[in-house]
């Protein structure tokens, strides 16, 4: 499995309780490509733990273990402990250019985690995100910032658990999934296509959770990738190419 991530430039003539839960992403390959010149590349098979082109966010657990760490062909977010969050943040794919366009695949797999496992995992892409981003699985909430949420614990209305769509912190689309669905410690490929009309289509288990789907108030912008996972109860996530 590895992870690809597909990026097309906007053309230059245009302008502009206790809960756990442990993350991890498996090996990929972030692909980016251009209308009017040639585009970044981020390629890994996450076997390298000084993986160039990646900036990873955390902290030490309990056992003074550093986490995001990079082995064995995925990279693990978080460990099962309370309190944890982590982000991994690609460099620059495209010099500042906008964005209009992008495919990305990857491999999430959410566990082993308690009987309440949180919080969640983001996939974000936005203009405010830099190397330092860290901000949880809410994701980014800045002008332009573009999130896809896995919620792993509802926290009260309006909010649920599931897959949603968030546009400069503002959530346009929910799909409502429940925990045991997302957190069941298996590797579940999952893959965002965002269309140059700003429309997204998202697929997650080889199932698809939307397509076509209209992202109210998003065009196309620069900025920068990033995973984010946060949580308040032991859980794990790892993310694994596809």
């Amino acid at each position: 499995m590895h992870t690809t991530l597909l990026v097309r430039l906007r053309p230059k003539q245009r302008p502009l309780p206790e809960k756990r839960l442990m993350i991890s992403i498996a090996a990929g390959v972030f692909l980016a490509g251009c209308l009017t010149a040639v585009a970044g590349t981020y390629t890994s098979d996450f076997s390298n733990p000084n993986q160039a082109g990646i900036t990873l966010n955390g902290g030490t657990d309990n056992n003074g273990n550093n986490y995001p760490v990079i082995g064995t062909n995925k990279l693990v977010l978080v460990f099962p402990e309370n309190s944890q969050s982590a982000s991994a943040v690609l460099d620059d794919l495209d010099a500042g250019k906008s964005i209009e366009s992008f495919t990305a695949t990857f491999g999430l797999n959410f566990g082993p985690g308690t009987s309440t496992p949180a919080d969640g995992f983001s996939f974000n892409f936005g203009p405010d995100i830099d190397s330092s981003f860290k901000q949880g699985e809410e994701g980014a909430t800045g002008p332009g910032d573009l999130v896809v949420e896995f919620d792993t614990y509802d926290n009260g209305a309006p909010d649920n658990i599931g897959i949603d769509l968030k546009v400069s912190g503002t959530e346009v689309a929910t799909s409502k999934m429940t925990f045991a669905t997302l957190v069941d410690s298996q590797v579940h490929p999952v893959s965002i296509q965002l269309h140059r009309n700003g429309t997204i289509n998202v697929a997650w288990n080889n199932q698809t959770i939307y397509s076509n789907a209209v992202l109210t108030g998003w065009a196309p912008i620069n900025g920068q990738f990033a995973s984010e996972l946060a949580r308040d109860v032991p859980t794990s996530c790892a993310i694994s190419r596809t």
